[in-house]
């Protein structure tokens, strides 16, 4: 009974959390769902995470999604690119060596948004986006400062993970935006309508 109070006790901890991030972040509050491009860009400039799919080298091809920590850039400052700090022993490495086209997907409902409004994670108004491209390595030494600063400042833990894991900083060279922000379907956006708009 105790073990039960308390696992309810946390739970209910964590769900205020998540209510909460816009606050925690100063976020505010989505663009019009009409604004596709801009919806978009808040999207992905407000996850922390997505989930980057590749076609799979260690699992006979067939598709394979990995969580990620990301981010387009710090709190103030949205590119719409998405970085990843990743070790080579990560499967999406893995596949992309052979096969660098991926997809990395992204739901309002990590921040609390969907939540508050009390959309389930697949009602259309609970926003998400899956970005198309290939996955990089970052190797101009500015674009590696403003991704590792990006990276870092929304994601602190990363200067403790293992040095002897490799971890490298990845984009996604996006060549093609989906987006579901409503319902009748959703919106294939190209990759310069995407970086004209802003979150």
């Amino acid at each position: 009974m105790k073990t039960s109070l308390v696992a309810l006790i946390i739970v209910a901890q964590c769900v205020l959390l998540i209510v909460n991030l816009g606050e925690i972040y100063g976020l505010k509050s989505p663009p019009p769902f009409t604004q596709k491009a801009a919806m978009a860009r808040y999207v992905v400039h407000n996850t922390n995470w997505s989930v980057v799919s590749t076609v799979s080298r260690s699992f006979g091809g067939i598709p394979y999604g990995n969580v990620e920590s990301s981010s387009d850039g710090p709190i103030n400052n949205s590119t719409g690119i998405p970085y990843y700090y990743i070790s080579p022993l990560d499967f999406v490495i893995k596949d992309a060596m052979k096969h660098s086209q991926v997809t990395a997907t992204m739901s309002l409902m990590e921040t609390g948004y969907c939540f508050r409004k009390n959309y389930d994670p697949e009602d259309p108004r609970c926003a998400r986006v899956t970005i198309i491209g290939n996955l990089t390595k970052v190797a101009d030494v500015k674009e590696l400062q403003f991704s590792h600063h990006a990276l870092f400042s929304r994601h602190p833990q990363m200067q403790y993970w293992p040095k002897d894991h490799q971890f490298a900083i990845y984009k996604i060279n996006v060549t093609k935006v989906i987006l579901l922000d409503f319902f009748g379907g959703a919106s294939e956006l190209s990759s310069a309508a995407y970086f004209a708009a802003k979150p």
